[in-house]
């Protein structure tokens, strides 16, 4: 018999009885290192779980995002500077490339960082094909999100949120306190970097 196929919801099922489980047998719901002490063999299988359900959605995203853009990529690869008309007519309003998703911010935020790599590469794409870029940066410590155009803002906004996520490191002792996810997107006529951070607590479910 065909095994059943794994989903987003199959995944977060077993996360949900997992969770159950715990409270059936402490009378309390999982937290942090609390969870791991007194439920390990539950625990372990949760980190097991939400490892499969970020790689699933992650798979997903990356599957969406080149159905989306096959058609701008095959023509940017066989015209150096198209048309600005015929770039904007395949381009679509949606996000078109995934920088980073839930991984731990030293990975990605430091200098040279794939973030970072990716906000240089669509500046200098913008001054190339002459289309605005803004980075809106999401980070958790702010509030309100925050947009920058230049090159030297974007860089001193990523020092001082770089400086927030390793205080958040020092308090929690934990190499992912926090975790980093970072897209980007075209929308009438502007590509948009969105970079948003979160502590590991508010991206797990359990």
């Amino acid at each position: 018999m065909a095994q059943k196929k794994n989903t987003r919801q199959t995944y977060q099922d077993r996360l949900d009885a997992i969770k159950a489980e715990y409270k059936r047998r402490t009378g309390k719901r999982p937290y942090g290192e609390t969870f791991k002490k007194k439920a390990p063999d539950l625990y372990a299988e949760a980190q097991k779980v939400k490892k499969n359900l970020k790689d699933f959605r992650l798979r997903e995203k990356k599957r969406k995002t080149k159905d989306k853009t096959k058609e701008p990529a095959k023509l940017l690869a066989e015209q150096q500077t198209p048309e600005p008309e015929a770039l904007e007519t395949v381009l679509p309003d949606s996000i078109i490339q995934v920088i980073a998703f839930d991984e731990p911010f030293h990975l990605v935020l430091s200098y040279g960082g794939k973030v970072e790599r990716a906000i240089e590469d669509a500046l200098n794409e913008g001054d190339r094909l002459g289309f605005k870029v803004e980075v809106r940066i999401e980070h958790f410590n702010w509030g309100a999100p925050r947009f920058y155009v230049s090159r030297l803002a974007v860089t001193i906004a990523f020092q001082q949120i770089y400086m927030d996520c390793l205080k958040m490191q020092q308090s929690t002792g934990s190499s992912v306190a926090v975790l980093i996810r970072a897209f980007s997107q075209d929308q009438g006529g502007v590509r948009i970097v969105t970079v948003q951070t979160y502590p590991e607590s508010k991206i797990l479910k359990i």
